[in-house]
């Protein structure tokens, strides 16, 4: 066998250089094994986001559908209250229109009344005016009776002259009497 310096023999030299490529090789399906299983997971975790994400968006739907058809009952009662609020109004127009009717007359005669108070009270001071007039022109009849009594027909004459006035006002009250 001949040698030459810095020659290595064949076979230790495709040993030599096997070996590394091996590493390289296994490094390299590992690396890519690796690759693939991160790979794989991520895409695991994105499925299962998505069907978290996808539960999550159903139940919501589910809670959003219920809420409507609970408004929409909710709506259904409220119409429901207005139709019957409404008929209550028409009906409360009615009495209040005849309530009001029914003011307006209470308010005339409430004026007839006053007016016939007011006439009541004129005549009540006219008549307490007669009244007094009538008082006083009896006692001056009657004083002048107690003078007469005792004789004092100086102060019965004094007395009757001094109601005079009054006996005539009260005398012309009087229906049927003439001063």
């Amino acid at each position: 066998m001949s040698v030459t310096v810095g020659a290595l023999p064949e076979g230790g030299a495709r040993r030599r250089f096997a070996r590394p490529l091996l590493v390289v090789g296994i490094v390299v399906v590992l690396v890519m094994a690796a690759l693939a299983v991160r790979a794989d997971l991520e895409v695991r975790r994105q499925t299962h986001a998505a069907r978290v994400h996808a539960a999550k968006l159903a139940s919501d739907r589910r809670v959003v559908l219920h809420a409507i058809e609970r408004r929409r009952h909710e709506l259904d009662d409220a119409q429901q209250q207005l139709a019957n609020g409404q008929r209550t109004t028409k009906l409360l127009d009615g009495k209040v229109t005849a309530i009001r009717a029914q003011l307006a007359r209470s308010a005339h005669d409430l004026d007839k009344a006053k007016h016939n108070v007011v006439d009541s009270k004129t005549k009540i001071y006219e008549q307490a005016a007669r009244i007094g007039a009538l008082g006083d022109c009896l006692n001056g009849v009657g004083n002048a009776l107690n003078a007469l009594a005792v004789g004092d027909d100086n102060s019965a004459v004094g007395s009757l002259q001094h109601v005079a006035t009054a006996c005539q006002q009260a005398a012309a009250e009087i229906p049927g009497i003439s001063g």
